[in-house]
């Protein structure tokens, strides 16, 4: 392997060396590490908690991804990388963006975005900007075959601004879980009868972080451990919207119908890792609130229930009856979970966030398990805190939204961990 992470071998990905002849290798999950051109939108986040030498907690954050609209030239499609680093403690996390154009499987095409097509043997993505100075690297490195459990990863970012503090990561990621569907089979959708973004999702829940390095500034940090989850999303429009804005349009209003812009939901997206080896997404959907300063108020128990989501448990291999796992009801009268603000009795209780752009995000949550999950050694109600509260992403001229690591408590006063967890809030502008 190359001494500089950034740096890739020029070889075309119809060919694999099998032995000592060239043939064409046998492809196990190309469209779920690769890129979609059927669809609108593709995006890959990486999640992660770490814990330093000196027991520290990090939060640690990427994302990269292409924004076709509808196009399918590759080289004029806007790409863009995000990494955020930072310890618990801390108000907000170092966060660099880079962006560019064009996307690729081949590595002798030019392209900001270099998605080679995924083998047994072959996952390698390259960001290279054009406007800023963030790159990121994340590739196979060995272990079982690409996406099953036993595969191991090497994540790369940096950043190195003019005039500004260079941030360096680099982490070593092995999955203990393999590759599992999110929502029905992979399939997520807004609530019914909203606008909104039709997704393709699949995860890698338990990405085992085993070693890395933080390094912000003349500042270097060795992580010894802490837990990843890798979530995939490929997007596009509803296939009935012919106004921009995931919803019909009548065709009497055609000409005044402008489109309109929309976060792939308004809610919650929750992952959760416990340390018992069951893992979790939990996503509900929230009603607009009028006054849009209250919009991180919800949950039953403020009388602003779900109006859509879904959830999902997985579990070791062993136990893991289908590629999905367990499916959870986010509606209903006897839903199988139900995240609330962290003091539904008093929401000025209830920790939050704001930065610049003043919309209020919430950092601290309690989250009710139907006897169905909580047979299976989860408790009736758990607490996740983040740990750090600014965790905003802000692309320009677009919604932003918040992700954030969190730890997963059993108590209300927060002392006895019993997981990690990953938190989004979208569409809270």
């Amino acid at each position: 392997m190359a001494d500089d992470p950034f740096s890739i071998f020029p070889y075309r990905w119809p060919l694999e060396n099998s032995g000592n002849s060239w043939s064409a290798p046998r492809i196990r999950m190309p469209d779920f590490f690769g890129f979609q051109l059927d669809m609108q939108q593709d995006s890959w986040v990486y999640d992660g908690h770490g814990v330093d030498t000196s027991g520290r907690l990090w939060h640690l954050f990427f994302t990269f991804g292409r924004m076709s609209f509808g196009s399918r030239a590759l080289a004029g499609q806007p790409v863009y990388v995000v990494g955020a680093a930072g310890p618990a403690g801390s108000m907000e996390p170092v966060t660099r963006y880079g962006f560019g154009l064009g996307i690729s499987e081949d590595p002798s095409v030019p392209a900001s975005l270099l998605v080679q097509r995924a083998t047994d043997s072959l996952y390698d993505v390259l960001f290279t900007p054009q406007a800023g100075t963030a790159r990121l690297r994340v590739r196979y490195v060995g272990g079982n075959a690409v996406g099953l459990r036993g595969s191991r990863y090497r994540l790369d970012f940096e950043d190195s601004p003019a005039g500004g503090e260079a941030v360096r990561i680099s982490l070593d990621l092995t999955d203990e879980y393999g590759t599992k569907l999110e929502g029905d089979s992979g399939y997520v959708a807004p609530a019914e009868g909203q606008p909104g973004l039709y997704t393709y999702e699949v995860t890698q829940p338990r990405l085992r972080l085993e070693s890395g390095v933080v390094a912000i500034g003349r500042e270097e940090t060795v992580l010894t451990s802490g837990m990843f989850w890798h979530d995939r999303q490929a997007y596009t429009l509803s296939p009935g919207d012919s106004g921009g804005n995931g919803a019909p349009v009548d065709a009497s209003a055609a000409e005044t119908a402008k489109p309109a812009r929309y976060s792939l939901y308004r809610g919650n997206w929750i992952a959760l890792t416990f340390l018992n080896g069951i893992s979790g997404v939990l996503a509900p959907m929230w009603p607009k609130v009028d006054a849009p300063h209250e919009q991180w108020i919800v949950g039953s128990k403020v009388k602003r229930p779900p109006i859509g989501g879904y959830g999902n448990l997985y579990f070791p291999e062993e136990l893991d009856f289908r590629n999905g796992g367990m499916r959870l009801k986010a509606l209903g009268p006897d839903p199988d979970f139900d995240v609330n603000i962290f003091d539904p009795d008093d929401p000025s209780k209830s920790p939050t966030w704001s930065g610049e752009d003043h919309v209020v995000y919430g950092t601290q949550w309690q989250i009710g398990f139907s006897e169905a999950v909580t047979a299976l050694g989860i408790p009736a109600t758990v607490y996740v805190k983040a740990l750090i509260p600014g965790c905003r992403i802000a692309f320009p001229a677009q919604n932003s939204f918040y992700e954030g690591a969190a730890e997963i408590y059993s108590d209300r006063e927060c002392r006895h961990v019993i997981g990690h967890a990953f938190v989004e809030q979208m569409g809270y502008n």
